[in-house]
């Protein structure tokens, strides 16, 4: 093989057939499809170089498929090839399953025999459903919102060797370690509280040790010593644990900690957590308890190195680096870093940050934030005076994050603070925000600012409104210029039951795909659909919350 065919099957993966021929490429590669984050022409071009080679089905090992800020994928792709011609197929990935998803998904399924990887999210009141056709017999990887309810169901992965759930508890952790025996790798997004009882209590003295479990992570647990001790309890070999733990009112003491590791986990090796809690007492009782964290056993022993930050409002101790994806900067905050490491990256997990405007004001951050996507600000003063952002607070806020990596920015509670000069000055620092989340009344001071508005209409693709119980704009007119300042959004949630001002949005929104809609009332759907089906495709996807639209659109060729 020479290096230029093995150079266009690594742009397979990567950039998803935008330079490759395939019938350039040799028939022993494996190749890895990944459709995340393209836009609809080239989604429509990958599937006619797909179609135009038999062979390529036998060739694709690995296909991602995503209804998440994409084109709406997974329907035209099932519709136009069912999963059964990818006979080599060993890893699939469906992002945010929706309910019309469903019924191809289950018909193609279980002709996966090589399958080794399954990954799906959203939908999750249909987890039964699927996982009930999944072929298991080869299945390592598993990652799914909710378990299945099925015990029968359960009792299928004894394969696994990797999964990961959006939520569990302690009833479907039982299940898993009876069934699920040569699980090795188990991640937990957010644990659910059960109340113990005597029929769980007596399911744990029939089942036996998790023995192969090596590693846990659970991201958002809500503190209770009996279950945390009953789960160690059950997994004695474990030499990896990650946990985020919020202790509310409770306080956090080393001592109960060093007590689980000494009696359960023998074995631990890389310990990662973050603690934390309200603030319901003197910050000099906050210190002395995380102050044990310091000891000989955590330190000199483990080599377990932690800071915390005491802020008006709570508190916090973390190992380093910081293991959470997400972090807050509040008012008052006062940081005690370890003074024996020199961790200059220690934030570099954390792609989210939420910073109280108010806490700008009094600096910047001692630590500074370099990987940064998303970022929120928020002002918890609102009916102070001297709430409105200044110029040093900007300044602040860039000796703080990097801004040139920020995508998205959330102002919704501090829209009262920053002012539309101060946030076109921030836009133009933070020059890759293309995602904004805003509340309805901002849009009125925001309109009157031209430059502002210039801009907007040049970089956001992404648009949020929170709306507060009322529909997006009030008159033709609002709408209008709505549709002007916001010409690029691709995707857009807001509040409206005007099915008129939709299909307006549909229609001036030339590059809107999906309209997330939190509707005040019930409307024609019917008659909404059947008006956007002269723009492309259609599909409504309902919840008890939410409506959201997607359109397919038709373009010229």
């Amino acid at each position: 093989m020479n290096d230029g065919k093995q150079e266009m099957a690594t742009t397979l993966g990567t950039s998803c057939f935008k330079y490759l021929d395939f019938i350039d490429v040799p028939h022993s590669i494996r190749l890895s499809v990944n459709f995340e984050n393209i836009d609809q022409p080239l989604f429509d071009q990958c599937c006619k170089l797909i179609s135009s080679n038999e062979e390529i089905f036998t060739q694709i090992h690995s296909l991602y498929l995503s209804n998440e800020n994409t084109c709406w994928q997974i329907q035209p792709f099932l519709s136009r090839f069912s999963l059964d011609r990818f006979i080599h197929l060993q890893s699939l990935t469906l992002k945010a399953v929706t309910e019309d998803n469903l019924e191809l998904i289950r018909s193609t399924l279980p002709y996966l025999e090589q399958l080794t990887s399954f990954n799906y999210t959203d939908f999750d009141t249909q987890s039964d459903a699927i996982i009930s056709v999944l072929p298991t017999s080869k299945l390592k990887t598993l990652s799914i919102p909710t378990l299945p309810n099925s015990i029968a169901d359960i009792d299928r992965f004894s394969s696994l060797e990797n999964l990961t759930v959006s939520s569990c508890n302690q009833n479907q952790l039982t299940s898993i370690w009876k069934s699920a025996s040569r699980l090795k790798h188990l991640q937990i997004s957010t644990w659910s509280h059960l109340s113990f009882t005597e029929d769980i209590f007596a399911k744990l003295s029939y089942v036996d040790d998790a023995i192969h479990l090596t590693h846990l992570t659970i991201e958002h647990f809500p503190y209770d010593n009996d279950t945390l001790r009953t789960i160690f309890k059950q997994t004695p070999n474990l030499t990896y644990l990650k946990i985020d733990v919020f202790y509310g009112d409770n306080a956090i003491r080393a001592s109960v900690w060093e007590n689980i590791i000494r009696l359960y986990l023998l074995h631990l090796i890389h310990f990662q957590f973050v603690f934390s809690c309200d603030r319901h007492m003197e910050s000099r009782c906050i210190e002395m308890g995380f102050e044990e964290f310091r000891g000989q056993f955590w330190v000199e022993q483990h080599h377990w190195r932690t800071e915390y930050v005491i802020s008006n409002r709570s508190a916090r101790i973390y190992t380093t680096p910081y293991i959470s994806k997400m972090y807050r900067i509040e008012r008052g905050a006062s940081t005690h870093c370890n003074s024996t490491t020199n961790d200059t990256d220690k934030f570099d997990n954390i792609s989210d940050l939420a910073i109280d405007v108010d806490a700008l004001a009094e600096g910047a951050y001692p630590s500074y934030f370099s990987r940064i996507t998303s970022l929120c600000l928020s002002n918890t003063q609102l009916m102070e005076t001297d709430s409105i952002m200044k110029r040093t607070q900007l300044e602040s806020l860039k000796a703080t994050v990097n801004l040139l990596n920020v995508t998205s920015l959330n102002m919704t509670s501090a829209s009262r603070s920053i002012k539309p000069s101060m946030l076109l000055y921030l836009l133009k620092e933070a020059q890759q925000i293309s995602s904004l989340t805003i509340d309805r009344e901002y849009l009125k001071y925001l309109f009157q600012n031209d430059g502002l508005c210039e801009h907007l209409t040049r970089t956001i693709l992404k648009l949020e409104v929170s709306c507060n119980g009322k529909s997006l704009v009030n008159n033709l007119s609002q709408l209008k210029r709505f549709c002007q300042t916001f010409s690029s959004i691709r995707h857009l949630t807001c509040m409206n039951d005007n099915e008129e001002f939709i299909l307006y949005l549909f229609k001036h929104l030339s590059q809107l795909i999906l309209l997330n809609l939190r509707s005040l009332n019930d409307f024609n759907s019917m008659w909404l659909k059947d008006c956007l089906q002269e723009l492309g495709n259609v599909e409504f996807v309902k919840s008890s919350e939410e409506i959201k639209i997607y359109l397919f659109r038709k373009y010229q060729t």
